[in-house]
């Protein structure tokens, strides 16, 4: 079932993908570029779960998981699990474009500046830092 889903993902990110780019309006402006970096994500995400292959196991009350592909190494478990704070930062930026969007339309130039990109893209990479 997980590889079936992982098949479908892979599908369904890749066509979001393909329809970003060839047919979005401009008047979705920045904001194409954000939905692209969701799906590019969701792809690593996909490609990272067949590669760790995690299992969930729970001991009473205590969850545990770990990696199929490696079980004696801690080590992918974590970063995989790291990874997938980063959607959590993501969705706060899409919020805030959404809540400039209806409250200060004017401020969403600001999504086309490369340094507040630049700033944006900190906030999910020290995320996954932390974690």
């Amino acid at each position: 079932v997980e590889y079936f889903f992982s098949v479908i993902s892979t599908i369904t990110n890749s066509l979001l993908l393909f329809l970003i780019i060839r047919a979005s309006q401009p008047t979705l402006g920045a904001y194409k570029y954000l939905l692209a970096i969701f799906a590019t994500y969701d792809l690593f995400l996909t490609s990272q779960h067949i590669l760790v292959d995690p299992k969930v196991h729970n001991f009473g009350s205590v969850f545990t998981i770990y990696s199929a592909r490696y079980p004696d190494d801690p080590i992918p478990v974590a970063i995989y699990c790291a990874f997938f704070t980063v959607p959590f930062a993501l969705t706060n930026i899409n919020f805030l474009y959404r809540f400039w969007a209806v409250k200060s339309p004017e401020k969403l130039e600001k999504f086309r500046d490369s340094l507040f990109a630049f700033v944006l893209a900190l906030y999910p990479i020290g995320e996954w830092v932390m974690w």
